[in-house]
């Protein structure tokens, strides 16, 4: 698939149902993309979730604007021929092709993406090769395929070759059939050369026909698994959708919503271990780690959500991030703790008739104190709910990370400093150092625990050299001396 095009603008006919036709612009540049809508007579759009826009560009190729339903600008502005009205757009979404879809419509059958680091993600898994010097081979080659053709070869040759394998992964998920592919582009040979390159699609192949925003939807939910293997938030490019009755003809898809790294300056290092999985090495193992985490991700996707928002700007630690990091621990489904058996010690003294009189008392703090705490019989407190988490990460790294329930424990103690005021002996004014150290064990046993949780093991990862490029290698790596210097802190 042809690279996005940035900063192209078009003129066109758009039509906004309900609302009227309109002449109009389309300027596609990321973030910054506009559609401007005009007209010589006063116009007001009232515009809603089940409002369609969409347009035939001055090249007849057909637009669907997805997801414009706020105006940045509605005005007007004085020209010799009179007065002109216009609205200005900022869309979320911009499909081109042969026909106009509408976000409410459920026949998406199939949409594909490319991770930005998806040379990482799949390192390994590479298509081309080069046999040098063996000039039997070029002989046979091209007398095979070449037979009028002069076999004047040089004292050095060489033969570069695709193996011909496209697919990389392929697995059933509960959101479809996902699979990894690559896309080979080609072109020449002339005089000046040939050039073969490859980049790795990621399909998703709905069960049924779905709504547009519904595969959005489901891309969102599958970039969470590569930004935890890559350890980073993951951006997207040559994004398509194929309708259900033109199976064989993609849709370019414009995101007007992703904001854009420069490619160059972050580029990802692609070394061999710093994804947490190697599909080249074990595409099986990759699957069906895969196709478990996403079975769980009805009741996942708001904590990984909330996580993955601190990610996006890695070096930013303040009090809203603790804060968000613990409160993961909240937002997961109960079901991944086991019931409570632990009871408050003052609930076994009150009795039925205490309680009545309770009830009956006026509201006030302690009332509401009392009422709260025999809610909570039988179910986790948030610092259990962490430490239960932390177990799981504990027997899987084992002595890597020793005494992580004391680092958990104070780490909502931390947390617990911003939300109650309470006492904490870390504050980012003092401990700066030890304050990320917290942030980062909320957010490291967060991630590896659900990854445990989806068959996801230590072994899976190749630390063999160069896994200190991932954040959890990073983590680990200073590990202890983080834990020895929280420990003189808090003098133990």
């Amino acid at each position: 698939m042809e690279p996005e095009q940035d900063n192209l603008t078009r003129f066109g006919a758009f039509t906004v149902t309900p609302g009227g036709s309109f002449l109009g612009t389309l300027r596609l540049d990321g973030q910054n993309s506009r559609l401007y809508l005009r007209n010589d007579k006063p116009f007001f759009l009232n515009l809603s979730a089940d409002t369609k826009i969409t347009g035939v560009l001055d090249d007849r190729t057909e637009v669907s604007i997805i997801g414009s339903w706020h105006p940045i600008d509605a005005s007007s502005t004085l020209s010799p021929d009179g007065s002109v009205y216009f609205y200005d757009l900022s869309p979320d979404y911009v499909v081109v092709g042969s026909r106009n879809i509408a976000a409410q419509d459920e026949n998406i059958s199939s949409i594909q993406f490319v991770p930005e680091d998806w040379e990482t993600l799949f390192w390994g898994s590479n298509p081309f090769g080069v046999v040098w010097d063996d000039k039997e081979v070029m002989r046979k080659l091209v007398k095979a395929h070449h037979p009028n053709q002069q076999q004047d070869l040089g004292k050095h040759v060489a033969v570069f070759y695709w193996t011909g394998k496209y697919e990389v992964f392929c697995c059933a998920t509960s959101t479809g059939t996902v699979s990894g592919f690559h896309s080979i582009r080609t072109s020449g040979p002339t005089a000046r050369g040939f050039r073969t390159d490859s980049e790795v699609c990621v399909k998703i192949e709905f069960d049924r026909p779905t709504s547009f925003n519904s595969a959005i939807r489901a891309i969102h939910r599958i970039l969470m698994f590569f930004d935890y293997l890559a350890g980073r938030v993951q951006n997207h490019s040559g994004l398509a959708v194929t309708l259900d009755e033109e199976a064989s003809q993609r849709y370019e898809t414009h995101s007007c919503v992703a904001p854009r790294r420069d490619r160059a300056a972050a580029r990802l290092d692609s070394s061999p271990n710093r994804s947490l999985i190697n599909v080249a090495i074990d595409s099986g193992r990759f699957e069906q780690v895969l196709s478990k985490w996403m079975s769980r991700a009805l009741g996942w996707t708001e904590a990984r959500w909330n996580l993955l928002t601190g990610w996006k700007t890695p070096h930013r630690y303040d009090s809203d991030r603790i804060i968000r990091s613990a409160n993961l621990f909240d937002l997961i489904p109960t079901n991944c703790f086991q019931q409570n058996t632990e009871v408050l010690d003052h609930q076994k003294t009150i009795s039925p008739n205490t309680m009545s009189e309770i009830r009956k008392s006026p509201e006030g703090i302690d009332k509401q104190r009392v009422k709260t705490n025999r809610g909570r019989a039988g179910k986790y407190t948030l610092r259990q709910k962490i430490l239960h988490r932390a177990e799981i990460v504990a027997r899987e790294f084992g002595d890597e990370v020793s005494e992580i329930d004391l680092v958990c424990g104070e780490a909502r103690n931390c947390r617990n400093r911003y939300v109650h005021g309470r006492s904490s002996k870390i504050n980012l004014e003092e401990h700066p150092e030890l304050f990320v150290f917290l942030v980062n064990t909320l957010e490291f046993v967060f991630v590896v625990s659900d990854l445990i949780d989806a068959g996801w093991r230590v072994s899976d990862w190749d630390r063999s050299h160069g896994y200190k490029s991932h954040p959890i290698g990073v983590y680990l790596l200073l590990y202890q001396d983080d834990l020895e210097s929280l420990k003189t802190v808090l003098g133990k």
